[in-house]
C-alpha cells in the first residue's frame, strides 16, 4: 500500500530497487558540511586574532611600567625599580627573537 509520504517511481514499487539520489539528499549533506566548516574557520580565525590580541597587549606592556607593575601585583609580586628594568629588558629581548 502507498503513502502518500512514498517517493513513487514509475515501474518500480516503493522501498525497493535502486536508490536515487535526490536534491532532499544533497542539501541534507550541505546542512552537515557547512556547520562544521563554519566551526573549524572560526576556530582557527579566533585563535590568530587572540595570538594578535596578546602580542599587542605585551608590546605595549614593554613600554608602560606602570602596566607591568599592575601585573606584577596581580601574581603576587611586588618590583622594585632594579627588578622593573631587568623584567623590561627581558621582555625586550624575547620580542627581538
Amino acid at each position: 500500500m502507498r503513502t502518500c509520504y512514498d517517493e513513487w517511481v514509475p515501474g518500480r514499487r516503493a522501498g525497493r530497487g535502486r536508490r536515487t539520489s535526490s536534491t532532499s539528499e544533497v542539501f541534507a549533506l550541505w546542512q552537515f558540511v557547512i556547520p562544521v566548516l563554519t566551526l573549524i574557520v572560526g576556530l582557527v580565525g579566533g585563535f590568530f586574532a587572540g595570538v594578535y590580541y596578546l602580542r599587542k597587549q605585551l608590546e605595549r606592556m614593554q613600554s608602560d611600567p606602570a602596566m607591568l607593575r599592575e601585573m606584577a601585583e596581580k601574581m603576587g609580586y611586588r618590583l622594585n625599580n632594579k627588578q622593573m628594568r631587568q623584567v623590561q629588558q627581558m621582555m625586550k629581548n624575547q620580542k627581538r627573537r
